[in-house]
């Protein structure tokens, strides 16, 4: 089956409205170990979107010298 593929804005649109959505009811009930599990799981995708956040970055600073000479810490 083939996964849904997403537009860099759609994807934040969609960890968003996710994130948003999320509640902690069910995180009392956890065992030690289920919680050692949600906090790799959230770690390792905290690392990949900080990962996308510094190629974005990137790319808007490159796109940014690009089109005004001058650099995005500028911009900011």
């Amino acid at each position: 089956m083939e996964q849904k593929r997403y537009t860099a804005a759609e994807a934040l649109d969609v960890f968003d409205a996710v994130m948003s959505s999320i509640h902690s009811d069910d995180r009392p009930l956890l065992s030690a170990a289920e919680r050692v599990v949600l906090m790799q799981r959230a770690r390792r995708f905290r690392d990949r979107f900080s990962s996308w956040t510094c190629v974005l970055t990137d790319e808007a600073s490159m796109a940014a010298l690009a089109a005004t000479g001058t650099p995005l810490t500028s911009l900011i």
